[in-house]
């Protein structure tokens, strides 16, 4: 599977983010290639399924059920008030991909 960790340079959860990227790695070993892509313009947005930064893509889809089928938006967003998703969230729904 295919991880993407789209962000603004300046994001708070781009920090967060990278921090967990080796413990998603270690939980799930041998099962994802992360890469992180930096979001700079309303327009890279529209070219990637963008939902404000952080997003997290598994395989060019929204990790968040709940954004698919949105239009892209090029702003901030928050994970249950949080300016990033917690461990526990992203590998649940890794896992439910997996199955």
């Amino acid at each position: 599977m295919k991880l993407q960790i789209l962000v603004f340079p300046d994001c708070p959860g781009r920090q967060i983010l990278e921090r967990l990227t080796s413990q998603i790695e270690s939980s799930l070993p041998g099962v994802l290639q992360v890469e992180q892509i930096l979001i700079d313009s309303p327009e890279q947005a529209g070219c990637y399924d963008f939902h404000g930064s952080p997003t997290l893509l598994v395989d060019g889809r929204d990790l968040d059920e709940l954004n698919r089928g949105l239009p892209p938006m090029f702003g901030c967003r928050l994970y249950d008030g949080k300016s990033a998703p917690d461990l526990k969230w992203i590998l649940e729904r890794l896992e439910a991909r997996m199955k």
